[in-house]
């Protein structure tokens, strides 16, 4: 994480992990028509490839923190879990050029299989302003950290400058070996905010409004192949707004990520754990 300390952008975070009984809901197993919806198996003028400047040429990591522009790479699309998947080789990321999604409740669901080892922070998807200023920057990213002295994977984390420079939650207190994302194999991922389990995905506040890093949003739930994997704290309400771009596979920070993602579907709801599982399935 030391390209956060960097640009002074340590983040008001959000950390997902380990196994959480739940209570299903009762809804009817069917996924509803997804707001977004990248399939990958043709060209898609949404689909805009993009990198930094300056970038070390053995990680793909920007040697100078800001947003992605666009470069000269060709997309790659190759066999994938249906029909054919994008394929990321670190050269480069992509930008979705048509998601402004302006919702406090959500789903973003794909399926991912990586091609390396996943290093800390690593993107997979990222969506945030154009900024890294402190006092503008906000965003969302789900990644792999192992910081804490161990590895989880996948986590969220987001993070919003306007609520203090350091505004910092976590979930995670006890070092549960939850290495997922990297088994070289693939992986569906859904993450919704906004869905009540317990409480996961309920409103909660950050610090005492009033102070400096208050922030108050959803709660997050994480499922790995249909399955509740994790919960976690706050996602701050603001940070799809409507003027937020999106990535896979590249933030402003660092390592960009190797692999390939399919299926992408972005709703601006939160799914239940029986929609999750129609989503995973196609139906």
């Amino acid at each position: 994480m030391v390209k956060k300390f960097l640009v002074g952008a340590l983040t008001a975070v959000l950390m997902v992990e380990g196994v959480i009984a739940t209570t299903a809901t009762s809804e009817a197993a069917k996924a509803p028509k997804a707001k977004y919806t990248y399939s990958f198996d043709k060209a898609d003028k949404n689909l805009v490839a993009v990198g930094h400047k300056k970038e070390d040429s053995q990680t793909g990591k920007p040697v100078d923190p800001g947003a992605p522009t666009k470069v000269s790479k060709k997309i790659q699309l190759k066999k994938g879990k249906k029909g054919k998947a994008l394929y990321l080789d670190r050269t480069y990321g992509v930008k979705l050029n048509n998601m402004k999604l302006k919702a406090k409740k959500y789903t973003i669901a794909f399926w991912v299989k990586t091609d390396s080892t996943m290093s800390d922070a690593m993107p997979i998807f990222f969506a945030g302003n154009e900024s890294v200023a402190d006092e503008n920057t906000k965003w969302f990213s789900v990644t792999k950290q192992a910081w804490l002295g161990t590895d989880h994977s996948p986590v969220v984390w987001s993070h919003n400058g306007a609520k203090g420079e350091f505004p910092w939650t976590s979930d995670i207190s006890e070092p549960f070996d939850n290495m997922i994302v990297p088994d070289n194999g693939w992986l569906h991922i859904a993450i919704t905010v906004g869905k009540e389990y317990g409480d996961a995905g309920k409103v909660t506040e950050y610090m005492t409004k009033g102070d400096d890093g208050y922030t108050k949003g959803n709660n997050c739930v994480i499922y790995v192949n249909g399955e509740l994997y994790g919960t976690g704290t706050p996602v701050a309400n603001d940070i799809f707004d409507g003027k937020e771009t999106a990535y896979l596979g590249i933030n402003y920070w660092d390592t960009k990520f190797k692999g390939y993602i399919d299926e992408l579907k972005i709703y601006n709801k939160a799914l239940s754990e029986e929609q999750v599982q129609a989503v995973m399935k196609g139906k």
